[in-house]
């Protein structure tokens, strides 16, 4: 498990990725990385944040169900911490998947979403 990683999702399509650092960093602590994800047709889009500290991470679990815009934030625990260096490192509109789902094309037709088999070597 990726300790300082969060996935979060529900986020309101308003809601700008300058927005959701300073709410991340003004409770939970300073932000490393931060990856948004989804477009303009659907109504929510998702994130994975990384933190400098494993301790921040945890205090932003808590953070689910905060509304941010008109949208309650669902956040979660990354639990595969290859799959969270991919996701924080492809370019904007791709996603790498593991051994479990992390999003169908259906719901972001504009994701490429790519399976990973093996090991990631990262």
């Amino acid at each position: 498990m990726c300790s300082r990683t969060v996935y979060c999702t529900n986020i309101d399509k308003k809601v700008s990725q300058a927005d959701l650092k300073l709410f991340f960093e003004s409770i939970c602590g300073e932000v490393y990385r931060l990856r948004v994800l989804g477009d303009c047709q659907h109504s929510t889009r998702i994130a994975f944040v990384e933190f400098v500290m494993a301790e921040s991470a945890t205090a932003a679990l808590n953070c689910s169900g905060v509304v941010l815009g008109s949208m309650p934030l669902r956040i979660k625990p990354l639990k595969d911490s290859a799959c969270a260096r991919v996701h924080l490192s492809v370019p904007c509109g791709l996603i790498f998947e593991s051994s479990r789902r992390v999003a169908d094309s259906s719901v972001y037709p504009r994701i490429q979403i790519f399976k990973v088999s093996g090991t990631l070597g990262l």
